[in-house]
């Protein structure tokens, strides 16, 4: 199963990407994970890295990465994190399911509690959550 994760800039779809990696890994599933920018930054605030490396789930350093540097059409599944995203992601009929989380913080650790409720829930369905 392959997950995307798109935000404007990167910053949540990296955030969502590290907390997935770990929130799959204790419901013993394996995906292949993506994140990806509509306009990706350089850089991701050093608050959220410190937020991340504090609970230990900082699994991987940031590269700025745009739709065209990870296999889109391939995605079984797409989460889109900001507005923009939802609008900008292309539809494809390859993706059995697509969602829109809005999460409307800036404060990195509210970030990181908001998303990874998201996804323990997300990865709690029957574990299985290619099931609409």
């Amino acid at each position: 199963m392959k997950i995307g994760f798109a935000s404007t800039t990167g910053k949540k779809a990296y955030v969502a990407y590290n907390l997935a990696k770990d929130v799959s890994r204790k419901a013993l599933l394996n995906p292949e994970l993506f994140y990806f920018a509509i306009n990706p930054a350089e850089d991701v605030p050093i608050e959220i890295v410190k937020t991340l490396q504090s609970m230990g789930l900082l699994f991987e350093e940031y590269k700025p990465r745009s739709i065209k540097d990870v296999p889109y059409e391939d995605l079984d599944i797409l989460l889109t994190l900001s507005p923009e995203a939802r609008d900008l992601c292309p539809y494809s009929q390859h993706h059995m399911r697509r969602e829109h989380w809005l999460i409307d913080t800036e404060s990195p650790s509210e970030l990181v509690r908001e998303l990874q409720a998201k996804l323990i829930e997300f990865f709690r369905l029957g574990r299985n959550p290619t099931l609409p």
